[in-house]
């Protein structure tokens, strides 16, 4: 599993249909769940898999920041 989105994910509180919809907003309006989860799972890495996995790693940070700050 990639830069551990799934654990990163859960120690949030956020799912994965909720980084999708961040991920949507940010330029991939037409990524559908299954495709973004074979992404997130390893299975499909062609393409534009690493510009999506990077997006992740993005946005999982900044809220892993905001999370920090709150607690």
């Amino acid at each position: 599993m990639r830069r551990n989105i799934k654990i990163r994910l859960f120690k949030l509180g956020k799912t994965q249909r909720w980084l999708l919809k961040e991920v949507r907003k940010r330029g991939f309006s037409t990524l559908h769940e299954p495709k973004f989860s074979t992404i997130v799972n390893g299975y499909y890495t062609s393409g534009y898999a690493e510009r999506i996995l990077d997006l992740c790693d993005i946005i999982l940070k900044k809220e892993e920041t905001k999370h920090e700050n709150t607690n």
